[in-house]
């Protein structure tokens, strides 16, 4: 939990302390003999369970425990108990191809608080709704172009500072999502939003990262008045500045203002659903291509120290495609695209799919998954499965035999949902994962292009609920290639 979380509380230290050692000790009281045939975990300690050896590098905490225990463990999160599946293809049609009567997404993202922190709209309505937007926009040719100016537009108004920017990934994340406003939105909402909405947009969703880490740790009655309802008023308060910037807005409408219209929604449940989309659609593809722009400059020093034949032609494949950011650039830069597959599956979730059980559920292997409890999908499991990508499965490489083959700009080369399993698979797939992977690639040769480069580059960090990031901000320079 931040300690800016923390100093907020309206509780003393001691009464929340005495509250978590309660509910810990009755966790404890409640665990059951019969742990249907699932292994914990190694390496529990009293009250915080797992916690402080996940937090140390939750990515290797996983693929070794993986080695130790088996493809499916039991893991507690300082009393957030969950099954993680971290191998083993048919566990994850299990878990992930079942039905949503069963294995619960909806449930699940309502019990870590989602329905405060983002509305229970959002919860029981908002996936389906953005996947039928997405079904009907026609991502074509000239749509693609007009995102990458958009992208570009972004980008020119993130990087005015001189020729040194203090925080990379902060900038890329605010030019995506001016881009996912001005383009998927649309309707004038970027302009009609006032100068800080991007601002008002990135502080909320990091504030509503620390709020879904801190009650993690608390139960939920008393997660509730600390932390979630606290949350779900910064909430309201900036859906009603999004209605404000929806009604009246006389700019071309992208596919969601259209399908507001079109439906004629409320500008109350629009700011909602808007809230949602925001959420889901802009920091991801924001971190792959900060983190793609990273690879490829980790990959270009001296030549004694890595050997850089896979990447070498990406800069210059960039350059083309930011003279003429277009669907036929994109699809000639190769090299390109697979840098930034390359980058998306070597930072994809820790824990990623989350399904609550709605009755008991049988496995593979003769375990049992009982009802209520949670399951969670390791996609950076499957990313580091040796068996799926080879013995360098966690080092970076775009020579994998499954982006041989000519790659799309807007496709993940040969690999199936398992072993790319950064969007997920199954019942809940990303609906977005297309978008995504033209933004990231975009904005990777846009970046290029403008010759940003890192001034140092920190190890990956797996502490956020989001693809990996750096364990530092990164400085980088704008200059010339």
């Amino acid at each position: 939990m931040p300690l800016s979380t923390l100093s907020t509380l309206p509780w003393s230290w001691p009464a929340i302390f005495a509250a978590l050692v309660v509910a810990a000790l009755a966790a404890t009281a409640r665990r059951k003999d019969d742990d249907g045939n699932i292994p914990w975990a190694t390496g529990a300690i009293p009250l915080l369970g797992h916690a402080l050896a996940y937090k140390r590098d939750p990515a290797s905490f996983i693929t070794e425990q993986r080695k130790l225990v088996g493809d499916v463990f039991r893991l507690n999160l300082a009393g957030k108990r969950m099954i993680v599946i971290a191998g083993g293809a048919e566990n994850v049609k299990a878990v992930a191809f079942a039905s949503e009567r069963r294995f619960s997404a909806r449930a699940a993202v309502r019990d870590v608080g989602f329905g405060e922190l983002l509305g229970e709209r959002n919860v029981d309505a908002g996936t389906d709704f953005h996947a039928r937007v997405l079904r009907r926009w026609r991502l074509d040719d000239a749509e693609i172009a007009h995102l990458a100016k958009a992208l570009e537009a972004g980008l020119d108004a993130e990087l005015t500072g001189g020729k040194e920017v203090p925080d990379l990934l902060a900038a890329i994340r605010g030019a995506v999502l001016r881009a996912v406003l001005a383009r998927l939105i649309g309707g004038g909402i970027l302009e009609r939003g006032g100068a800080d909405l991007v601002d008002a947009v990135v502080e909320f969703q990091d504030g509503v990262e620390e709020a879904t880490a801190a009650a993690a740790v608390f139960p939920r009655w008393l997660a509730l008045p600390l932390i979630l309802w606290p949350a779900a008023r910064r909430r309201r308060h900036l859906e009603k500045r999004i209605a404000a910037a929806l009604e009246g807005g006389d700019g071309p409408r992208g596919p969601w203002a259209t399908a507001f219209g079109e439906r004629g929604l409320p500008a109350a449940i629009a700011a909602e659903f808007s809230v949602g989309l925001l959420f889901a659609a802009h920091k991801n593809p924001a971190i792959a291509s900060f983190q793609a722009l990273l690879f490829l400059h980790e990959r270009r020093l001296p030549a004694a120290l890595h050997a850089c034949i896979n990447t070498v032609d990406s800069f210059q494949e960039a350059l083309v495609v930011a003279r003429d950011p277009s669907a036929s650039t994109l699809r000639e830069a190769q090299q390109l695209c697979r840098v930034a597959l390359e980058a998306i599956r070597l930072t994809a979730h820790t824990v990623g799919a989350v399904r609550l059980a709605t009755e008991d559920c049988a496995l593979p292997g003769n375990r049992v998954v009982k009802k209520g409890e949670t399951v969670a999908l390791s996609h950076i499991a499957f990313s580091r499965d040796e068996a799926l990508w080879g013995p360098n499965a966690a080092k970076f490489s775009t020579a994998r035999e499954a982006y041989a083959g000519p790659v799309a700009f807007d496709a993940r080369g040969t690999a199936d949902d398992i072993a790319y399993s950064a969007f997920s698979q199954g019942t809940h797939k990303c609906p977005g994962e297309r978008v995504a992977l033209v933004i990231v690639q975009t904005t990777l040769a846009l970046l290029v292009a403008r010759g940003v480069r890192p001034v140092k580059v920190p190890p990956l960090c797996f502490e956020r609920a989001t693809l990996a990031q750096r364990a530092a901000p990164v400085r980088a320079i704008v200059g010339v290639v």
